[in-house]
C-alpha cells in the first residue's frame, strides 16, 4: 500500500487546472521514458534502483507546477523564487515536493532501501528532475555531446548512466511534439 499511497498523494499534488503540466503529462513522460529504455540496450545498463528512480523522477518532475515559468517567478519576486534563490526554481520545488511526499510512514516508498542505495537513488532523482529545466537545455546538451563523442561509450560509470538518464527524461518531457497529432492530443 505504500506505493499506492505515495503515487496517489503525488497525483493529487498536480494541479488539475494546469492544462499542460498535470498528472496526464507526468504519465506520458513516464510512458515515453520507459519506451526509450525498453526499445534500446539501456535496459541492460540499469539496476532495479535506477529504474525505481526513473519512475519516481518521471512522475514527480512537474508535481505542483503552478503553470508559470521560472523567469516569471524570478522577475515577480515570487516566494518560490526566493526559496530556491532564483536557481531552477520550479525544478527545485518539484524535487522537494517529490521527497516531501515520502515523509509519511505510509508513503515512504524509499524507506526499505539501505542508506547507500537511498543516497544513489535520491541523487539520480534530483539530477533527472533538475535536467528538465529548459533554461539549462543547451548547456546540458552540449555537455552530453562532448562526453558521448569520446570513446569509450560503454556507459559503465555512474556518471555516464546519469547523463543518459538526464537526456532520456529531457527527450520524454519535450518529445510529445514528435508524436502523432492524435496521440499528442490525448
Amino acid at each position: 500500500m505504500t506505493y499506492v499511497n505515495y503515487f496517489q498523494d503525488m497525483e493529487q499534488r498536480y494541479k488539475t487546472e494546469n492544462p499542460y503540466h498535470n498528472s496526464t503529462h507526468a504519465a506520458d513522460v513516464l510512458s515515453s521514458f520507459l519506451f526509450f529504455i525498453n526499445q534500446s540496450v539501456l535496459l541492460e545498463l540499469f539496476s532495479e534502483y535506477d529504474m525505481l528512480a526513473v519512475i519516481i523522477a518521471a512522475l514527480g518532475h512537474d508535481v505542483g507546477h503552478p503553470g508559470l515559468t521560472n523567469r516569471f517567478l524570478i522577475v515577480n519576486k515570487d516566494d518560490l523564487a526566493n526559496t530556491y534563490n532564483d536557481y531552477s526554481v520550479l525544478e527545485m520545488m518539484h524535487c522537494s515536493s517529490t521527497f516531501y511526499l515520502m515523509k509519511g510512514q505510509d508513503a515512504n516508498i524509499l524507506g526499505y532501501i539501505d542508506a547507500e542505495h537511498y543516497t544513489s537513488v535520491r541523487k539520480l532523482i534530483v539530477e533527472m528532475i533538475l535536467a528538465t529545466d529548459m533554461s539549462k537545455h543547451w548547456d546540458l546538451l552540449a555537455q552530453f555531446k562532448a562526453k558521448a563523442l569520446k570513446p569509450p561509450q560503454q556507459f559503465e560509470t555512474v556518471d555516464q548512466r546519469i547523463d543518459i538518464l538526464k537526456m532520456s527524461i529531457k527527450a520524454a518531457d519535450v518529445g510529445h511534439a514528435a508524436k502523432s497529432i492524435d496521440l499528442h492530443q490525448k
